[in-house]
């Protein structure tokens, strides 16, 4: 058997914390934190709000290197397309002068390792949104077709865009060249969110509504896509959390049972009790290996963990109509509103453990 090196992984850079070399030192130290364990159930709290008709639906939010959560516009009524600014640190919210234009624009992202996130038209435009958090500066440039539905940085250094609409190929942005090329084979498109596996492949699950969908592997070592465990029904999932094992936890939107997929094996399962329509709309995982689901609808925030196993209410705390989830070093994990009439809210998951920053903004915690 070959000697594991071991690397001080907080010391290596985010974006490379996904090469081969430093996966394994990586999930060493998941682990470890993940085995403290939490002194209790979680616990969310609400801060502040911006007031007004300030509806980031569906834009997911991104850890920047300054330690602030990025959210791009994604919806008529942000505020003339402003950009949401939340400093954990202060739980003090803010937003960017809007880049103007009514409707949805674009969907969750990438942090690049220029530091730099990139989101990917959703509808509405056929612009890529750059947001520089050393400046706080909005920019668009490039055209690709409207309809994507989420973004991957993957260990090459490009950032992987997953096709929501049928018909579009995975786009593929080159952050230290500005070019883009595409992937053909995603031709039933379908999918929200996307995550990378220990296997350096990036994978997407089904979102529901749409017909004879399955789950989007994509390979960076080749550029080549493949689906495969057919899926059915009108609610899927948004996302997963990656669980200590490496396999990846997520609770549905609605109408389904939670799952677990293995990207060694590449197989999907399900388990659990089967949720009413619009419960979750995300999957992240704290630093005890628990992955929680952001309340959407549901009354509860429930979480997964190996096992498998599902806990169920622990109460959401009347902050609901929440989406994405954003890990930080405290432990907190925060979401964004979908409505001006919900405050926003953290969950103190109470992990005994941490993980740092270099970690947290890796490609395998850092996404949708």
């Amino acid at each position: 058997m070959a000697n594991l090196i071991m690397y001080d992984i907080c010391r290596v850079p985010y974006y490379k914390i996904s090469d081969p070399l430093f996966r394994g030192s990586m999930m060493l130290e998941y682990n470890y934190q993940a085995s403290k364990g939490s002194t209790g159930n979680p616990t969310p709290v609400q801060y502040g709000t911006l007031g007004g008709a300030n509806d980031f639906y569906g834009s997911g939010g991104l850890l920047a290197p300054n330690g602030k959560i990025y959210a791009p516009p994604n919806d008529q009524n942000a505020i003339n397309n402003q950009a949401l600014i939340i400093d954990p640190k202060t739980n003090i919210t803010s937003t960017i002068a809007g880049i103007g234009g009514a409707g949805p624009k674009w969907s969750p992202g990438a942090l690049a390792a220029n530091g730099k996130m990139y989101f990917f038209p959703i509808s509405g435009t056929t612009s890529i949104l750059s947001i520089d958090p050393t400046t706080n500066a909005l920019s668009t440039f490039g055209s690709v077709t409207a309809g994507y539905g989420g973004a991957v940085l993957a260990p090459n250094g490009k950032i992987y865009a997953i096709p929501m609409t049928a018909g579009l190929p995975v786009a593929v942005f080159d952050p230290s060249t500005n070019q883009f090329t595409s992937i053909s084979g995603a031709t039933t498109g379908g999918w929200i969110g996307g995550v990378l596996a220990l296997t350096g492949k990036i994978y997407a699950f089904p979102m529901g509504n749409i017909a004879a969908v399955g789950f989007l592997e994509i390979d960076p070592t080749n550029d080549s896509v493949s689906t495969f465990a057919s899926f059915a029904g009108t609610q899927g999932f948004f996302g997963g959390g990656m669980a200590p094992d490496g396999r990846f936890y997520s609770l549905p939107v609605g109408n389904h049972q939670s799952m677990v997929f293995d990207p060694f094996a590449r197989t999907v399962s399900y388990f659990g009790t089967t949720y009413p329509l619009n419960q979750f709309e995300g999957n992240v995982v704290g630093p005890n290996g628990i992955t929680y689901g952001s309340p959407r609808g549901s009354a509860t925030i429930d979480t997964l963990s190996m096992g498998p196993v599902v806990a169920t209410g622990i109460s959401a705390g009347g902050a609901t109509a929440q989406t994405s989830g954003i890990l930080v070093p405290t432990g907190r994990i925060y979401t964004i509103p979908r409505s001006a009439s919900v405050p926003f809210q953290y969950l103190q998951t109470n992990a005994r453990g941490t993980l740092c920053e270099n970690i947290l903004m890796s490609p395998f915690f850092n996404k949708f």
